[in-house]
């Protein structure tokens, strides 16, 4: 009947709920891997992983080669292993840089602008040279007159001349507008430097360094501020040739010491007597000649030591007329003058002079504390 089939269904409970357990700790507990299944597994896990990389890998070779082929240029290392990256931050890499043509006109290696500089090919810096070139052809009139002239000098000079070496060194610096001292001291330095055998002084650091300042070159003095040259130490530094007329540029110097070197010519008395700041002018034991009969020092205003013993001057004394007031030593000696010592001379400063042979020293005997006489 229904009620003894529903009895029997209620005694099978216990059975019924073994089942159920045994089938609840089935899903529970996992079933039992064979261990070379296992090894299989991991095998085909390898294979795929080692597939991936070389496909990322070959994405890597393909860029570089071509990279290599568009842009003729290797690309680093680097960048194929950070190509095969991924990116986590969601943000766009950056653009690989095309490398940009350098000017036609390079003015020099070392004076490549930096990327805050003028190029050496723009308008801008074409009319700054020109106006640098301007300024320095006052006083060096065999100077180019413009950039284009100037590119045109450089280009077809195998051997440039000292001056233009000079004004390659000085707007090889893109800023040298804006050089302290002023790029006309470099200017006249390196001209100095070249017209007189600067390579083999004995005393040469730094001269000739583009990225120094020129009161750190070796010899040369500046005030206390960098800002101008005051001294130019350069006695026994194996100085030869004459010196050029670009020395007039240095007006702020007080002292010049060339005494002993293989200096000769004409002394540019025109450009020396520029230089009105001079307290010392030591020229002695060179090769220094001319007649200084006609040369007004008097323009010399602060000159007070006047040393250009030991070379081949000739002719008379200047005229006392002709020195500075402010003079207190004037060494004359081992020179071929002729003629009569002003008395002057022996009245107002201490001088040295040839009296036993070329000069009348009338004035000599009686001022013995003032005058050396030989």
């Amino acid at each position: 009947s229904f009620i003894d089939m529903a009895a029997d269904d209620s005694s099978d409970d216990g059975d019924l709920d073994f089942d159920a357990n045994r089938d609840t700790e089935r899903l529970v507990s996992p079933p039992e891997v064979d261990a070379g299944d296992a090894d299989e597994a991991k095998k085909k896990m390898m294979m795929l992983l080692g597939a991936v990389g070389g496909v990322l890998s070959l994405g890597g070779v393909l860029t570089w080669v071509l990279m290599t082929y568009v842009f003729k240029k290797p690309v680093p290392a680097d960048s194929m292993k950070n190509s095969t990256k991924t990116n986590n931050t969601n943000v766009s890499p950056k653009p690989t840089q095309v490398p940009v043509m350098q000017p036609t006109l390079s003015i020099s290696p070392s004076a490549v602008p930096s990327s805050s500089a003028v190029p050496s090919s723009s308008k801008a810096f074409k009319d700054k040279v020109t106006a640098g070139l301007e300024a320095l052809t006052a006083f060096s009139s065999n100077l180019p007159e413009n950039f284009d002239a100037y590119a045109s000098a450089l280009k077809s000079n195998t051997e440039m001349t000292n001056h233009l070496k000079a004004a390659k060194h000085v707007f090889d610096n893109p800023d040298f507008d804006t050089e302290i001292p002023p790029y006309k001291e470099r200017y006249a330095l390196m001209v100095l430097y070249n017209s007189l055998k600067g390579d083999s002084w004995n005393e040469n650091d730094h001269w000739g360094a583009r990225n120094e300042n020129i009161c750190a070159w070796e010899q040369v003095v500046c005030d206390t501020n960098n800002e101008t040259i005051i001294n130019l130490k350069l006695s026994g530094n194996a100085l030869e040739g004459s010196i050029p007329a670009e020395i007039e540029i240095l007006t702020g110097l007080t002292e010049f010491h060339i005494f002993k070197n293989s200096l000769n010519g004409i002394v540019p008395w025109t450009s020396i007597l520029k230089l009105t700041e001079l307290q010392i002018l030591d020229m002695r034991e060179n090769n220094f000649s001319g007649d200084l009969t006609t040369t007004n020092f008097k323009a010399l205003e602060s000159l007070t030591k006047f040393h250009l013993s030991n070379n081949t001057f000739t002719g008379a004394l200047p005229p006392h007329e002709n020195l500075p007031s402010t003079l207190e030593t004037f060494e004359l000696e081992g020179n071929d003058f002729t003629g009569e010592v002003p008395n002057e001379y022996c009245a107002e400063f201490i001088f040295k002079a040839d009296c036993l042979t070329g000069l009348n020293c009338a004035c000599c005997d009686e001022n013995q504390n003032l005058t050396w006489c030989f």
